[in-house]
């Protein structure tokens, strides 16, 4: 029987049944015993983190399409860079420097022979144990020729923020959209070893001999087994997160932003809730829900979500794309922003080149609030623009204004009208209306103590409908 054959076998069964994830046991055996021979060889853990010296190297453009105009944005980025690698536990960068190119760092070895040495040269100097190029990816025959010539391991952006995930993830889905992300990483390095002739022994990759189809086919059922699983993670924690009570919530506001701008701060500071919120980049590396009633009284949900950062590939959040669909369903979009940083408006356009990226539809985008965090930072605000609220997370300035921003935007897209109604406490009307979730916030006694005054949010056609039906005074 052939390897498709065989795998058919055990995938079959899988896609029969609505319960994708419960796989009968040799197969799920034989699945994960292939995969894991093709990972160990190909995927990140080939470069796993241990105790490393760190030489940081940006790539400054000298000419070309891409020539860097701005020497403080490249002090920005590298800076930012320093940051990244210093997220993963033991990595620490001992030396940073800019290293001037031309025209492209798609070239084979990036540099010519005299940068090489001077490189090689302050790696000696600093003992440094490994180098991470400040790129978004470096392809297979880069990375490569620069581990021969560098006799190091070197990281790219792409490596280093995957094993920030691979870290750092605790929910499932989260988990699972790391091995999802992980698998076109995988997949490139298979496919150069095939066709570019890359040594296998310079990343130290698998020798056997299985067929490049043969690999593909593992990989191709591994992306759909994930994908089917992580579906179903995610369906099962909002069935679980939104209760009975939460399922009218009609309102979904998503908070995105750069990575580390404050987004799990904000909704921290407006709902008053528990959240995990620590300052280092890609603290939350899954979608929560949050509900919270607007001074109105209507209730939305908050949506938080991963933080998006410069030079990476969109295939790698194209992985988180399952949970990323509540920035793409939302009502809302709120944009925060980190304004003390003197480059907030390069990470602004990264951020939205990022969503347009993901297919975020345009009418979104186009009525983003943008929330500028960190004003406590500032002596003095930047230049007002509209739709543009400043705010600090730290001692909640600017929280009154935006909320009430938030409210007014939420109304109009809902066509939600507020309206206050007397009611006996005992009436049909009452109890329609408590029974179908129209009551915004606990009804107020009249003096009387004869009737309830009720503050109830409807669309209004259907609050002319329910006045006329139920015969409501208000």
């Amino acid at each position: 029987m052939t390897f498709s054959r065989n795998f058919a076998k055990i995938f079959v069964p899988l896609y029969s049944g609505r319960r994708f994830c419960t796989m009968i046991p040799e197969g799920a055996m034989q699945m994960t015993d292939e995969f894991n021979i093709i990972s160990k060889s190909y995927g990140i853990q080939s470069i796993a983190p241990g105790v490393q010296r760190i030489l940081l190297i940006h790539p400054r453009l000298r000419r070309g399409r891409f020539f860097d105009l701005n020497p403080e944005r490249a002090k920005l980025q590298l800076e930012e860079a320093v940051a990244l690698v210093n997220t993963l536990p033991n990595f620490k960068v001992m030396e940073t420097t800019a290293v001037s190119t031309d025209r492209s760092t798609k070239k084979k070895r990036l540099w010519g022979s005299g940068r090489i040495q001077r490189i090689i040269a302050l790696k000696e100097k600093i003992s440094a144990t490994a180098l991470m190029i400040d790129v978004d990816i470096l392809s297979p025959k880069q990375q490569a020729e620069l581990t021969s010539i560098f006799r190091t391991p070197v990281y790219d952006r792409y490596n280093i923020v995957l094993l920030i995930f691979k870290i750092f993830a605790k929910t499932k889905e989260a988990k699972l959209q790391i091995q999802l992300a992980e698998i076109p990483y995988i997949r490139q390095r298979l496919l150069s070893m095939y066709e570019l002739h890359v040594d296998p022994s310079l990343l130290h990759l698998d020798t056997s001999e299985k067929s490049k189809a043969e690999r593909l086919e593992v990989l191709r059922y591994r992306e759909q087994h994930l994908r089917k699983c992580l579906k179903a993670a995610v369906e099962e924690k909002v069935n679980l997160r939104i209760g009975e009570a939460q399922k009218n919530i009609r309102t979904v506001v998503a908070v995105a932003g750069y990575t580390n701008a404050g987004k799990s701060s904000l909704i921290k500071r407006l709902t008053g809730r528990n959240l995990y919120v620590e300052d280092r980049l890609f603290a939350t590396l899954d979608t929560s829900l949050h509900v919270f009633r607007l001074p109105s009284g209507l209730p939305i949900l908050f949506a938080d979500t991963i933080g998006f950062i410069s030079n990476l590939p969109t295939q790698l959040l194209a992985s988180f794309q399952a949970t990323l669909n509540h920035v793409a369903n939302a009502d809302l979009l709120l944009h925060v922003e980190d304004v003390s940083n003197p480059d907030y408006l390069t990470q602004r356009n990264v951020v939205m080149k990022t969503l347009s990226a993901l297919k975020i539809r345009n009418e979104l985008l186009k009525s983003v609030i943008r929330v500028g965090n960190k004003i406590d930072k500032l002596c003095r605000l930047p230049p007002h623009e509209s739709n543009t609220y400043f705010v600090s997370c730290a001692d909640g300035r600017g929280f009154v204004e935006l909320l009430a921003a938030i409210d007014k935007r939420v109304l109009a897209i809902s066509g939600v009208t507020i309206r206050r109604l007397k009611l006996r406490p005992h009436s049909e009307a009452f109890s329609y209306l408590c029974k179908y979730s129209f009551l915004v916030g606990q009804p107020i006694p009249s003096d009387d103590n004869n009737y309830l005054l009720c503050n109830c949010s409807f669309v209004y056609v259907l609050f002319i409908f329910i006045f006329h039906t139920l015969n409501i005074s208000f």
